[in-house]
């Protein structure tokens, strides 16, 4: 009994040097039969402590002392606490992917739930490790996984506040729509209610279910009312507002790439050109050749911008596992399972990422970048020197006297072709002009339109980009003795000011 108080606190302590000493001198201690009332064993300790070494060190005496056979080291792995949760729950907690493995060679079974239903992954998305994620989904382990309240990975990461989790879930093939038993709420009820207001975002624009109700009859949007969380109403609303409106940024709801707006803009561009040309434009020839030719520059930039790459970020053809084991989660795009250069941009719409990313057009349908900055700037100018000049045109045609045996069809085609293309000039006139001067701005303050919007909005583009472990888990240790035979870990996941679910709890 006192020997196994002796290990136990060595353990609790992390004292992995002493430890080895004591199993260099003593070979038939039976450290698979310790444990607290709580039933942790050794291998809990050595878990949540993240010591590598000491997984090591007790796996090879194990083996090496012969105190267990094969059988006996996989029952010895897989031992359970009262809350059901094995080592392997605890490094996944971590995210200590070289600990997982090392059980896993030894016979840990990931397959195991805890009392309350959570997987080895659930346990990875609460200690916000995506490396660790992805690995237990190469492991297939379904993305989907429920717990005992139906509580899918993402449904936890929605309630944490895991932004960065959520981003890679989706992609991954998280279902957006899945409810939990209790309640029947999904993960954008769950983030509405705890206040993420990113994650809110991600999950409406990747196409979440915005009416669904809970058992109550409550969706999102009575949540966000309730809370009197204004941004997220709005969100839910999807409130149209200018920044939406010129494409600065996505509207709060799934988009696909569609043609419709660059069809209306040819549309009415071409066929105000076709009448001017064909009622007004012949008892005009000084402005012909100015017409013309403003209008063929402006169709020929318009169709270079439509076909032409605007920077699209080019694969690396490494694996999302290569990528994350050289660089940081922040600088992986989740989306596209690759690197994201600085300045660069995943457009929701295009569905590729944009380097020195300015805006999405829908009157293009592509994407304002790099590669067709100047192109842009270029086109918006011819385009505003076309219709000044066919204002200008329909407003000296009103100066020409008309023969009387000259006005009737001729008077009416004019008048028609007139009103046509003074309204179609007067609605696009002052939104391109705004967007170019918004351009030559750019190009002085050597920023986008999508650095300035964000600059604008106070947000601090650094603040996605920081590890949320820190925030999400707070350790408490205290001093009490191990003859309690209690540990004295508590490990309790927070967001903000609340608790995680209950049954997510860890209490050693």
């Amino acid at each position: 009994m006192e020997k196994q108080k002796e290990i136990l606190k060595l353990y609790h302590d992390n004292h992995d040097k002493q430890i080895e000493e004591v199993f260099q001198v003593d070979l038939n201690i039976p450290i698979h039969k310790f444990q607290t009332q709580k039933q942790f064993t050794v291998l809990h300790f050595a878990c949540l402590h993240n010591n590598t070494k000491l997984i090591e060190i007790t796996l090879t005496y194990c083996r090496d002392s012969n105190l267990l056979n094969q059988n006996q080291m996989i029952e010895f792995i897989n031992l359970q606490n009262k809350d059901g949760l094995t080592p392997l729950h605890m490094a996944s907690f971590k995210g200590n992917l070289e600990i997982i493995k090392l059980l896993l060679q030894f016979g840990a079974n990931s397959d195991i739930k805890n009392i309350t239903g959570l997987s080895v992954l659930h346990m990875s998305v609460q200690g916000d490790h995506i490396k660790t994620c992805l690995f237990w989904i190469n492991q297939n382990i379904p993305i989907d996984i429920l717990d005992n309240n139906h509580q899918t990975p993402l449904i936890c990461a929605s309630f944490l506040g895991s932004q960065l989790m959520v981003n890679f879930l989706i992609p991954w093939g998280a279902k957006l729509n899945v409810q939990t038993k209790d309640k029947g709420q999904t993960a954008l009820h769950m983030a509405t209610q705890q206040g993420h207001s990113r994650i809110v975002r991600k999950l409406l624009i990747k196409g979440i279910d915005r009416k669904i109700k809970d058992k109550s009859g409550k969706t999102a949007l009575d949540l966000a009312i309730e809370s009197r969380f204004e941004s997220i109403q709005t969100m839910i609303e999807n409130k149209m507002g200018i920044a939406e409106r010129f494409g600065l940024r996505q509207p709060d709801s799934k988009v696909e790439k569609n043609y419709k707006s660059m069809i209306i803009y040819l549309s009415l561009y071409c066929s105000s050109f076709l009448i001017t040309i064909l009622f007004t434009l012949p008892k005009l020839e000084s402005f012909q050749a100015w017409y013309i030719s403003s209008f063929s520059i402006t169709l020929l930039l318009t169709w270079i911008l439509v076909k032409r790459n605007p920077g699209f970020v080019p694969c690396s053809n490494k694996t999302l596992m290569d990528l994350l084991d050289g660089y940081q989660v922040d600088q992986i795009c989740p989306d596209c399972s690759d690197v994201k250069p600085p300045r660069s941009r995943h457009c929701e719409i295009c569905q590729k990422c944009v380097n020195k990313y300015d805006h999405h057009c829908p009157w293009l349908s592509n994407c304002v970048g790099e590669k067709n900055q100047y192109v842009f700037i270029t086109f918006l100018f011819t385009l505003i020197l076309s219709i000044v000049l066919q204002i200008v045109v329909q407003c000296q045609i009103l100066n020409l006297k008309e023969q009387q045996n000259d006005v009737e069809l001729n008077y009416v085609l004019q008048w028609i072709t007139f009103f046509y293309t003074m309204i179609f000039g007067c609605l696009f006139i002052l939104p391109v002009m705004f967007l170019f001067t918004v351009q030559i701005y750019n190009l002085i303050k050597g920023q986008t339109t999508y650095e300035r919007y964000l600059e604008k909005q106070g947000i601090n583009r650094n603040q996605s980009r920081k590890a949320s472990e820190e925030q999400q888990l707070k350790q408490i240790k205290s001093s009490t003795s191990i003859e309690t035979n209690e540990s004295e870990f508590k490990f309790t996941l927070k967001t903000q000011k609340k608790p995680l679910l209950k049954e997510t709890e860890l209490i050693v």
